[in-house]
């Protein structure tokens, strides 16, 4: 799943795809990542409803309901 800010330009589509993510900033969990850390998923959640991130996580979870953030399934283009 993919979590946008809900003002994010791919927030508007219907769908994503993995690779409409490969310019952005992502949080991963390991590995490089531009911006602010966070210490928490309450953090990540906010950095992501301000801006400043994408985040990819497992499964929705009942936190993920905020109006200031849209998740997205996400899909890999088939191969």
């Amino acid at each position: 799943m993919a979590v946008l800010p809900a003002a994010h330009p791919l927030a508007a589509r219907a769908s994503l795809r993995t690779g409409d993510l490969r310019d952005e900033n992502v949080h991963l969990r390991r590995g490089p990542s531009t911006g602010p850390e966070p210490a928490s998923l309450t953090e990540l959640l906010q950095l992501v409803a301000l801006g400043q991130k994408l985040a990819l996580v497992r499964a929705m979870l009942p936190t993920l309901g905020a109006t200031t953030s849209i998740v997205f399934p996400l899909t890999t283009p088939a191969t």
